[in-house]
């Protein structure tokens, strides 16, 4: 009796540790979630302060405490979202990914600073980061992540060559980002089996 009861707590537990696992587990959470954030981020750097638009450069100070908010606005948004995040380890992973990138756009802005290293070489730089964490997350968590990867790159490049163009180049990776997140996870989708790279 007591083999059997073993038995089925096992049983249970590599349930919940396959449903933890599973892509589909709280797909449509993160699809709203990357709709709504992607949407954002899309738009922000054409009406940055230092954006195509403005008739003057971001100040250092300014940028920190965007990065410094977009950090809390993680922690709020993770403790609402507890529950989803419990459900599911490919979400949390993901969570952690974009914590990650937000901590390193601040150690860059922050080592900027320090630096005195003019704005633009700051700006420019800054898609390395999001190229090297979504590359991270394709290569662990999701290979149909692959275009938000190359949208990265592609915006550190244009930044490279055309320094004038560089938010349009990063307002380019974020739709990018949003579009692929949005129709990789959208509900009613299936993934394919290769998708979940564990």
């Amino acid at each position: 009796m007591h083999a059997l009861e073993q038995s089925d707590r096992r049983l249970a537990d590599l349930e919940r540790f396959s449903e933890q696992q599973n892509i589909e587990t709280g797909s449509r959470a993160r699809a709203i979630g990357a709709g709504l954030v992607g949407v954002t981020w899309t738009i922000a750097p054409l009406f940055a302060p230092s954006g195509p638009h403005a008739a003057s450069g971001v100040g250092r100070w300014q940028a920190i405490a965007l990065y410094f908010s977009a950090i809390v606005a993680l922690g709020i948004w993770a403790r609402l979202a507890r529950r989803e995040l419990a459900a599911s380890s490919v979400t949390r992973r993901l969570m952690r990914g974009a914590l990650i990138a937000m901590l390193c756009q601040l150690a860059l802005n922050v080592s900027s600073w320090l630096l005195d290293l003019d704005r633009t070489v700051t700006e420019v730089l800054s898609p390395l980061i999001l190229f090297c964490v979504s590359a991270m997350l394709t290569a662990t968590v999701d290979r149909r992540l692959a275009p938000t990867t190359l949208g990265f790159l592609g915006a550190l490049f244009v930044g490279v060559f055309w320094p004038e163009l560089r938010f349009y180049g990063m307002a380019a990776s974020n739709l990018v980002m949003t579009i692929n997140m949005f129709w990789i996870w959208m509900p009613g989708r299936k993934p394919a089996s290769f998708n979940n790279a564990r």
